[in-house]
């Protein structure tokens, strides 16, 4: 049966992202691929172990690998684990675990038993990946009390307290959500091990990739353009041009991202409208050097992270809907996004345009972001801002200049700054400026009856931060 390749590279997308040396547990030995994949991918001082109750699925796994370099290569730094997930003694010992097999099917007592092994099993920052079947979070959203005290409803707590992210694939002809969890949070120590996510938020249509948003306008344009042609309008493709139009506009290519720790990349295509020191009302009272970008609609609108920092602080400023263009842009309806860097505080601000409504921001407060990562989108013309600590950076555009997301240097940090901006000028929400590491949810016991399994199920509360 049809499995997506994206399945695959979604499945170790957190995993592979962190910079060797990395710790990694696949724990089910199932899909062998993942094992191939897993193997090429590993580098000096890498550590992988795989795991399986069953012995003979280890063995399928070691045949597929005899054919591939990379093993013999690593062969000492790869270990098979024949047993079960809580009988593997090393707690705080891997960087990610990579669960195999679908959560959908497990009891909520063994789904919570996994979960808080894994917890165990991990570093602080550390992350798992699993899987589920596509649906289960939304099916439990609007059934919430049938699927309180069952394996859905505590997967759906669990997503809710850990979540990083999620991809949609398909695996055996199936949709299934790959979920990316971390159950303690990241520290700004953690910023350098990471690189850039591979297509976040995007489908893979071969060698094109285009923002997942497509799905929203496809779907109603190719059911129209059925509908003209089975009543034999001979205008039945002009909905599919529109497609096309659209799928050109929400385009997400790839991009090799050299990361460098002294400049500041550009957070969007477009083109430069201002380069300035000012003062944002809604960034306290510190000034900043600001780099606006107007995107057109012909330009890519995916928006990047410009330099490699952690997530403190997301709000929406309100406001009006101006040509992006103009100086009054300056105060249309915005989203912030606030990154703590260990050379100042960043932020960059997505507006909407005169025609541009829509701000998609992906990112969750306490992620890590590489330099380069995707992290939102805006639909159909807009403009993208750039703040920088004033005094700390030297702009290397001006006004006028084209700009690519994540290849061109917008600017570069001085070696003795003199920044006027401090990351206590930026008006973090309270709940931002500490985070608390989320409390275990308690371990049910095997229940003698259903009544004593689902009172002894985690409650909502019992799994929160």
């Amino acid at each position: 049966m049809f499995t997506s390749p994206c399945f695959y590279s979604s499945m170790l997308r957190e995993a592979l992202r962190l910079n060797s040396p990395r710790r990694i547990l696949l724990v089910g030995a199932s899909i062998v691929r993942l094992s191939v994949d897993l193997v090429k991918a590993l580098n000096e001082g890498d550590e992988l172990f795989i795991t399986d109750i069953n012995q003979d699925t280890l063995v399928q796994v070691q045949t597929a690998l005899v054919t591939e370099p990379k093993y013999h290569e690593f062969n000492s730094s790869i270990t098979f684990l024949p047993r079960i997930l809580w009988e593997i003694d090393k707690p705080h010992y891997f960087d990610a675990v990579i669960l195999s097999g679908s959560l959908t099917v497990l009891t909520d007592n063994g789904l919570v038993q996994i979960m808080e092994t894994c917890r165990n099993l991990l570093k602080p920052g550390g992350s798992v990946s699993c899987f589920s079947l596509f649906g289960t979070s939304e099916a439990h959203r609007l059934f919430k009390e049938q699927f309180r005290n069952n394996c859905s409803g505590v997967l759906e707590r669990y997503i809710k307290t850990f979540s990083l992210y999620d991809d949609c694939t398909l695996y055996e002809c199936t949709p299934v959500t790959v979920h990316h969890l971390r159950f303690t949070p990241a520290s700004i120590k953690d910023i350098p091990a990471v690189h850039a996510l591979d297509g976040r938020e995007s489908i893979s249509l071969g060698p094109v990739r285009i923002a997942r948003d497509v799905w929203k306008f496809a779907l109603p344009l190719l059911g129209a353009s059925w509908g003209l042609k089975k009543f034999g309008q001979k205008y039945w493709y002009v909905p599919l041009a529109l497609l096309a139009g659209v799928g050109a506009f929400l385009r997400d290519p790839e991009r090799e991202i050299k990361a460098d720790n002294n400049t500041v990349l550009s957070a969007c295509d477009g083109e430069v409208l201002d380069v300035s020191e000012v003062e944002d009302p809604y960034l306290g009272s510190g000034r900043w050097l600001r780099i606006a970008t107007f995107l057109s609609i012909f330009d890519t609108h995916i928006n990047r992270a410009p330099v490699s920092g952690k997530v403190i602080a997301q709000f929406d400023a309100e406001g009006g809907y101006a040509n992006a263009k103009l100086p009054k842009a300056n105060h249309n309806y915005s989203t912030y996004t606030v990154l703590q860097t260990e050379r100042g505080p960043v932020v960059v601000a997505q507006r909407v345009g005169l025609i541009a409504r829509r701000i998609y921001n992906w990112v969750k407060r306490g992620e890590i972001l590489a330099q380069g990562d995707r992290f939102g989108l805006i639909r159909m013309g807009s403009r993208t801002d750039v703040y920088l600590p004033a005094g700390a950076c030297r702009p290397l555009v001006s006004k006028g200049d084209r700009l690519e997301a994540g290849i061109t240097a917008i600017a570069e940090y001085l070696a003795s700054p003199a920044a006027k901006t401090a990351l206590s000028d930026v008006p973090v929400p309270a709940e931002t400026e500490k985070e608390a590491v989320p409390e275990a949810p308690s371990l049910p016991a095997a229940a003698d009856s259903p009544e004593e399994k689902a009172a002894e199920v985690p409650s909502a509360e019992e799994v929160k931060p």
